[in-house]
């Protein structure tokens, strides 16, 4: 029996574990296995919250590149008693490429994928602060395996006013 894992770690991101005639590719407890059951994603899909004020950052900001094939998703679900959210950048750089297509901030109003686009985010623009028309969204972050920098931070509060103004979204 050949051990797969001897060579190139079978092709596995992170751990590869040999058996009789196979191999299987893990990943360790902060990534979970992408679709071709090699490569390692940042688990960071799926946090869902109600709390009206909070924290969303890539892993480490600032003080490290983000990860690598990140594929998160954040959704900020609030009571009824809010109308809308505000959201204020702490700081943000994403790498820069043509229609982002390299790494982006995605920003929508609702809770899924079919959600209305807000806004989306790369390079080393500045956000500033936004309120946005509803009180659940959606934010996204992308990455690919190429440059990858410090990533973005953001604070939220809900909002119980109406939204209005210029920094609706």
């Amino acid at each position: 029996d050949i051990n797969e894992c001897h060579v190139d770690n079978g092709g596995c991101d992170h751990i590869c574990e040999n058996s009789k005639g196979s191999y299987t590719c893990s990943c360790n407890t902060t990534h979970t296995l992408a679709a071709d059951q090699k490569s390692c994603v940042t688990s960071c899909t799926g946090y869902v919250t109600q709390q009206p004020t909070g924290h969303i950052a890539t892993t480490h900001f600032p003080h490290s590149p983000y990860t690598s094939n990140a594929n998160c998703t954040w959704i900020i679900d609030l009571p009824t008693t809010y109308n809308s959210v505000e959201l204020m950048f702490d700081g943000m750089s994403i790498e820069e490429s043509a229609n982002c297509s390299n790494g982006s901030l995605t920003i929508l109003n609702g809770k899924d994928e079919d959600a209305f686009l807000l806004a989306s985010f790369c390079g080393n623009q500045s956000a500033g602060t936004m309120q946005t028309s509803m009180r659940t969204v959606t934010i996204k972050f992308v990455s690919d395996d190429k440059l990858n920098t410090d990533g973005f931070s953001l604070h939220y509060k809900g909002l119980t006013e109406r939204p209005k103004g210029d920094h609706m979204l």
